[in-house]
């Protein structure tokens, strides 16, 4: 444990020991006996002193015992940081009552949702501070009482409730309170949530060490007026998370400096090298940065004071050296130490670690155990994973849950995400792992830029190749203006896993000249395209989307190889699908492919092009064996047509379409119980069906007849597996019904032959 950097003010005092032995209640008592006329909260133009906050969270607590009696329930409090939610927090604790304090963000249900889990009977949103005066009916309380209850998300999507007691709560403040040299002269930022331990403590390090807390709300004034009030109000120690710290110093000329602050404490998020190089440019030469790990259930368990002077090798700042009474071990998934220099996950040994999770013994149990080596000790099992450097210092290497396996490779998330962060141009990042199974498995990678910052995904998948092993290479890169986030700040990774997937390197083509295969050879090689890449690029892979920048890898390489060379009858190397690389390229390059390997036009084969079944095509030709009769696989598309219908032109624009493509010519009959499939010539002239138009019900009728035609079964051997119909109820009224198994068809080529009929 090494000592603290930072320079106390002059009228620094050490947060005594003893002050663990009783509440937080007790302690702000006696810095508002002490400093009655100094400012405790300001925010805005309103402000309290100690004596005025005193008086008011006295009067508050009377009301709220006498409404909620004094048995040692929760309460909740609904409102934005500011002097009512501080009066708030301390009136509930002085009535001997537990704080859940909660976001005015979130949404309604949620915050039901907390009332409910935590018991709270009532909520405050708003508190009358006119109303001071001092009160006989408190009872300050002991350490061993429960102070507050922050909600936590949980991995099982359940938002977890942390409790802590006063004890434990003190031991945290009173150790950040000496280590920073926190004195009553002292102001501090308060621009977290109150749902969140950040928040919480900010109030509690300004209260209890008579100094002064500054809410100041960035949803409502954002970042751009950030610097001008910290300047205004003369803040001495700054916190935030790292991303906040960006954008703060991205609104400073390059020459500013905050010289007033002293201290810049971040948490919360990876610190980068580049923070800190912000940090000394931006503020004075005897400011101090924290770097600091910690979490709700154990408050902070290493930390890192950075000076001008501290060597950082690496591109992520390392968390630090021990904290007071907080030990630290690394385990492997049996629990046993890892040896030195490995990974593993994180266990704090603490005596005052949280209780546990509230009303949740499972969890509690699952998370929390005794420490055998020291009576009075419990352990915390974080999570989260780091490794102790050569100096002692503890690099945290993410959460154990970002730990995935893709193709046999095991690998960090973290760790691709601070390569991505490595490049000058990204301002933030999510990586992520889509697919259920380890081979269907694919890293995702999302990005913002810096403003103005500039990079193509080709470009920044050639920067992770010169730092990663290609299976860590993320198999998708999309650029984003702003990653969304959840109600407490943290990446929406499910929102981020929900986004359709789609290439950042097409042409700036537009209809179906972009989207459409140029022949039937072309519409093959895409096939073999969306075959494999179904999962990641799914039905919007087109001919001119790059295989690496639509979820391709080398194994999905092979597994497109190896279906070309099906296909076409051909032994084409790996390399050849990497040197051509787009479905168009791939296709032209077969063209020049000697006659006996790859058929120049399969179109013209007639009855006698015939081959064998895809994986994809005997798998939906086995299901279609188990029941011909369902409809399942169908796939219809309908159109309505006002005005005169040209028959002769729709006729012909379907038999190009036919034409074109084989596959909606292709049928599907077996020799020897073994399915193949054969290339027919063109098909059936299109179906005329015409109603009454007379007939008042006649849309009735032509819905009954499509579902009719949609729902017949297709003969797979002998087809066709493509119908065309054209149902007119008048001159001018018409409906065009395409409706094809899919073993020919998907959505997506639905929608691109769609297009080419329009243009025909």
């Amino acid at each position: 444990m090494s000592s603290s950097p930072v320079q106390p003010p002059s009228d620094f005092a050490e947060f005594p020991r003893s002050a663990l032995e009783g509440s937080l209640a007790r302690r702000f008592r006696e810095r508002a006996v002490r400093f009655p006329d100094a400012i405790a909260v300001k925010s805005g133009r309103d402000s309290l002193t100690y004596s005025q906050l005193d008086l008011a969270s006295d009067a508050l607590a009377r009301d709220l015992i006498e409404k909620d009696g004094r048995d040692p329930l929760p309460i909740g409090t609904w409102m934005a940081p500011g002097c009512e939610l501080v009066t708030a927090a301390l009136a509930i604790l002085k009535a001997g009552k537990i704080w859940v304090p909660i976001d005015p963000a979130y949404p309604q249900a949620r915050a039901e949702w907390m009332l409910r889990d935590s018991g709270a009977r009532l909520r405050l949103d708003s508190v009358d501070l006119g109303s001071a005066r001092a009160s006989d009916a408190i009872d300050l309380g002991g350490p061993d009482a429960i102070a507050y209850i922050l909600y936590t998300s949980g991995s099982t999507g359940e938002p977890r409730g942390v409790f802590q007691n006063h004890r434990n709560v003190l031991h945290s403040i009173r150790a950040h309170a000496n280590a920073l040299k926190i004195s009553p002269s002292d102001r501090l930022t308060l621009l977290a949530s109150c749902s969140h331990l950040a928040g919480v403590t900010a109030i509690f390090r300004a209260l209890l060490c008579g100094a002064r807390v500054l809410p100041y709300d960035l949803k409502k004034d954002g970042v751009a007026g950030l610097a001008e009030w910290i300047e205004r109000e003369g803040v001495t120690l700054y916190q935030s998370v790292p991303l906040v710290f960006r954008h703060l110093v991205e609104t400073l000329r390059p020459a500013r400096r905050l010289q007033g602050v002293r201290l810049v404490h971040l948490g919360g998020e990876t610190v980068l090298r580049r923070d800190v190089e912000s940090f000394r440019r931006h503020f004075s030469e005897n400011a101090v940065l924290l770097n600091n790990l910690g979490s709700t259930e154990v408050f902070t368990y290493r930390q890192l004071f950075i000076t001008r002077g501290t060597p950082l090798p690496d591109e992520t700042v390392p968390v630090g050296d021990a904290v007071e009474e907080k030990d630290v071990t690394l385990r492997d998934e049996d629990g046993r130490r890892v040896p030195a220099g490995a990974a593993g996950e994180i266990w704090v040994s603490s005596p005052y670690l949280a209780p546990g999770y509230w009303n949740r013994p499972d969890w509690t149990a699952e998370k929390f155990l005794s420490d055998p080596e020291r009576p009075g000790w419990r352990i915390f099992k974080t999570g989260d994973l780091g490794r102790i450097l050569p100096d002692g210092r503890l690099a945290h290497l993410g959460r154990k849950d970002s730990q995935v396996k893709i193709r046999g490779h095991r690998l960090e998330l973290d760790e691709v995400a601070r390569a991505l962060l490595r490049h000058p141009a990204i301002e933030d990042q999510a990586v992520l792992a889509a697919g259920s199974g380890e081979h269907d498995r694919v890293l995702l990678a999302f990005v913002v830029l810096k403003t103005g910052g500039a990079l193509t995904a080709a470009a920044l998948r050639s920067f992770l190749g010169e730092r990663l092993p290609d299976f860590m290479v993320p198999s998708v890169l999309e650029f984003l203006e702003s990653l969304p986030r959840t109600p407490n700040g943290k990446v929406d990774r499910q929102a981020l896993l929900a986004r359709p997937r789609r290439s950042e390197s097409r042409d700036v083509l537009s209809g179906a000249f972009r989207d459409a295969p140029l022949d039937d050879r072309e519409e093959k090689v895409l096939g073999a395209f969306r075959e494999i890449l179904g999962p990641q690029g799914g039905p919007q892979v087109g001919p001119l989307d790059e295989f690496l920048e639509i979820g391709g890898d080398s194994l999905s390489a092979s597994r497109i190889v190896a279906l070309l060379n099906e296909t076409f009858s051909v032994r084409l190397p790996l390399s050849f699908l990497f040197e051509h690389s787009t479905a168009r390229r791939v296709s032209n390059a077969l063209e020049a492919q000697p006659r006996s390997a790859a058929s120049a036009n399969p179109t013209s084969a007639g009855t006698r092009d015939e081959g064998p079944l895809s994986l994809s095509q005997q798998r939906l030709w086995l299901l279609h064996q188990l029941d011909p009769a369902s409809s399942v696989y169908h796939l219809a598309k309908a159109a309505r047509i006002h005005g005169p219908l040209d028959r002769r032109a729709l006729e012909n624009a379907l038999a190009e379409v036919r034409r074109r493509h084989a596959i909606l010519r292709t049928i599907f009959p077996s020799r020897d119980g073994q399915p193949y499939q054969k290339v027919l010539e063109p098909g059936p002239p299109l179906t005329f069906v015409e109603f009454e138009s007379s007939e008042s019900a006649h849309d009735d009728r032509v819905d009954s007849w499509m579902r009719d035609h949609f729902a017949a079964p297709f003969d797979l051997a002998l087809g066709p597996l493509f119908r065309a119909a054209i149902l007119s109820a008048g001159p001018e009224d018409h409906v065009l019904l395409l409706t094809m198994h899919h073993l020919v068809a998907d959505g997506w080529s639905m929608s691109v032959l769609w297009r080419e009929l329009s243009l025909l």
